[in-house]
């Protein structure tokens, strides 16, 4: 069943709700704030017909309202990661999503109460000006946002080794190692023979997000927070990457391992995101990765 517009009394007491359940079981809760860009009737004709297409990428648990000229979304269970993923799915799939403005809260990692949510939702949609290397990958798929980074002449590139990748990637799984309340994601690539070392920073217990790790046939040693994801050998044997995502810290380490080896190394929040996003879509990976 498809979501439908909610009254903002009902979105209201619906919220309440939700948060009240949070801190009473220690579940999870975020909000997205869109504006369009326009101001005046045109914002209001632009949020409506946004409002329409993005029901369809809503589960049934996520409630939506208008409110003037703002669309509010309440996602239960979702973290800040989820619904940044999510916010990345708009600007992808809806028409008007080059005029949308979006901005993500959720509860413990950015606040505890309703309307502290919704201004810190509202200040990030405000911010929110969709440019950036992100915007202008936005329209591609996952390998071809790959070439594209690494081709930018506006983009500085600098030259990276093999063993920078797998710091990179040692550092991705120490942090999710650390006990946390806040789940991470780490996507990594490094040419499959090189796997097995970085494999080695791996605890025994389970990690705090989920490690992604790009292997050859799919099937690489079991544990229990990895997913090993089969990729093309002549694709393995091109790139080597590391995208981190965890509540606010993010980066990317891209390396093209032809002749040149040169590489991007980026602290990009809505880089990271984009480029986990795709790989997702690429992959089938979304019922693992929020």
């Amino acid at each position: 069943m498809v979501p439908r517009l909610e009254s903002p009394r009902f979105f209201d007491a619906f919220l309440a709700r939700t948060l009240a359940q949070a801190r009473r079981y220690g579940r999870r809760a975020a909000l997205l704030i869109v504006v369009a860009r326009p101001e005046g009737e045109d914002a209001k004709m632009a949020i409506r017909r946004a409002a329409l297409h993005l029901l369809g990428l809503l589960r049934d648990a996520d409630v939506a309202t208008l409110q003037g000229e703002e669309l509010r979304v309440l996602l239960p269970e979702t973290d800040r990661l989820g619904a940044q993923l999510l916010r990345e799915r708009i600007l992808r799939h809806l028409p008007e999503a080059a005029s949308l403005r979006i901005g993500a809260a959720a509860y413990l990692e950015d606040g505890v109460d309703a309307e502290e949510l919704l201004d810190i939702a509202r200040r990030r949609a405000a911010e929110d000006e969709g440019t950036g290397l992100a915007g202008k990958l936005r329209p591609l798929g996952f390998w071809e946002c790959l070439r594209r980074l690494l081709a930018d002449a506006d983009l500085p590139r600098l030259p990276l080794s093999p063993a920078m990748v797998r710091t990179a990637a040692r550092e991705a799984i120490l942090e999710l190692s650390r006990a946390s309340t806040v789940r991470g994601i780490a996507v990594v690539c490094s040419g499959g023979a090189d796997e097995g070392e970085i494999l080695e920073a791996l605890p025994v217990h389970r990690l705090s997000g989920r490690l992604f790790v790009a292997w050859p046939d799919g099937s690489g040693p079991p544990h229990p927070s990895v997913t090993y994801v089969p990729v093309e050998e002549e694709r393995l044997s091109r790139f080597d990457f590391v995208f981190f995502l965890a509540g606010h810290s993010a980066y990317v380490v891209l390396r093209d391992a032809g002749e040149n080896a040169l590489g991007v190394h980026a602290a990009d929040h809505d880089l990271a995101c984009l480029l986990v996003s795709r790989f997702r879509d690429a992959y089938g990976l979304r019922e693992k990765i929020g």
